[in-house]
């Protein structure tokens, strides 16, 4: 939205797959120049012929074959390349880098130049020392404003879309951090309800851990889903554990 004011978002959410079922109809609806698919693992062959609109396809999982579709994936060439989708995004369009950085290190990567590039321009949210992406995600302000994107992105598809429309309206993160303005307060508001809840989840797994070298936990699928953010931070606080995170 930063690079061309416009454009409609879709949330892939329940499974990370584009499936004809699923999204043909939204492209139908919205009758788009051309469809962009970020950072989705799966996208079916049916789905691509069906649309009939050009697709543009960034990722970074298990590259797959598939026909009529400009397919971005650093894998393809290299199969260990763990080159987060936002940072192949940014590194086309540019924009602001603040919002690259939330994705890139809660993707789990932490480029040198970039870090170094945005500790010039926001030192308190990324000092020079951090050199991992695990400190960045829990030991900086950077790491804080991750988590509130994060959480942000949860719960209803309409609230979801009212904060991303919310968040085109911001211009510096410390709207967010510092509440300094209504949206970023809103965001800011939105994401400690949410928080809260993945905090008490957080202390129950940490509670019953034990002294296995596995650290297995399930919770109830009628609760949002944590297994990302819970997987995140176990394994940066027991990294000489085999962790296991399911939800029913």
């Amino acid at each position: 939205y930063k690079y061309k004011k416009e454009g409609k978002g879709v949330i892939v959410k329940t499974q990370p797959k584009i499936t004809k079922e699923n999204f043909s109809q939204r492209v139908d609806s919205y009758e788009p120049d051309k469809v962009f698919i970020m950072d989705v693992p799966v996208v079916d062959q049916d789905f691509i012929d069906d649309i009939n609109v050009p697709v543009i396809w960034i990722d970074h999982h298990e590259p797959l074959d598939r026909d009529n579709v400009k397919y971005f994936n650093p894998r393809i060439h290299n199969p260990g390349a763990n080159t987060s989708a936002s940072l192949i995004c940014y590194s086309i369009v540019k924009g602001p880098l603040w919002i690259a950085m939330i994705g890139i290190v809660g993707d789990w990567n932490l480029p040198k130049e970039l870090a170094e590039k945005f500790n010039k321009k926001f030192p308190k949210l990324l000092p020079k020392d951090v050199d991992t992406p695990e400190k960045a995600l829990f030991e900086t302000e950077l790491g804080k404003l991750i988590k509130i994107v994060s959480f942000m992105l949860k719960g209803k598809a309409g609230d979801v879309l009212k904060c991303i429309k919310i968040l085109t309206r911001i211009d510096d993160p410390y709207e967010i951090l510092d509440q300094t303005t209504p949206q970023g307060k809103y965001i800011y508001k939105r994401s400690e309800k949410i928080k809260n809840d993945y905090d008490d989840l957080l202390k129950q797994v940490i509670k019953g851990k034990g002294k296995d070298k596995l650290l297995k936990y399930v919770y109830h699928g009628n609760r949002m889903s944590f297994t990302k953010e819970l997987s995140n931070e176990l394994l940066y606080k027991y990294p000489n554990k085999i962790i296991l995170i399911a939800r029913e």
